[in-house]
């Protein structure tokens, strides 16, 4: 074999070798794109349930929402803790809805969850005087901009806590 036909014989093993590399990188890159996007639904998971948790451990937080006058100042602290997070969480949420890592359906779930906590008065009133601050200028107008029109009517938090009843 003279030396042009070998230098084109290992110029083509080089190529088949370049592209096996390349489609070998491909599927890595998918696999891992999988595996963090499974990772991004679970920990938003992770997070609500949290979240209930926390109310079923403390069903103080839920009370003091529908709850008639003023609430004490362990109540406040309380339910600005708990709101604190379960908009950070949704803020979570939304972050990775934006760079792809959940999908339109979880996060349509989890805008839901946004507007049934923030359908209630004085959840309302917590988001105007100190939630607001609480989360991100971006995340905030988006909050805004989807609860705008949205009326005030409670039914979230008063079906929560009295839905044995209906």
């Amino acid at each position: 074999m003279d030396r042009e036909r070998r230098r084109d014989l290992f110029e083509a093993i080089g190529l088949l070798a370049i592209v096996a590399s390349l489609v070998f990188l491909a599927i890595e890159i998918g696999q891992n794109t999988n595996a963090l996007h499974g990772q991004s639904r679970q920990s938003v998971l992770e997070a609500a349930q949290n979240e209930l948790f926390l109310l079923v451990e403390n069903p103080e937080i839920s009370l003091s929402v529908v709850k008639e006058g003023p609430l004490t100042p362990e109540e406040n602290v309380m339910l600005d803790a708990y709101l604190a997070a379960t908009l950070r969480a949704r803020e979570y949420a939304y972050l990775q809805f934006q760079d792809g890592a959940i999908d339109e359906e979880q996060w349509n779930a989890e805008l839901a969850v946004a507007k049934s906590i923030l359908n209630a008065e004085r959840v309302r009133r917590w988001w105007d005087v100190v939630g607001r601050s609480n989360t991100s200028p971006e995340f905030s107008k988006f909050v805004d901009s989807q609860i705008i029109s949205e009326p005030v009517t409670g039914g979230g938090w008063q079906d929560f806590v009295n839905w044995a009843n209906h």
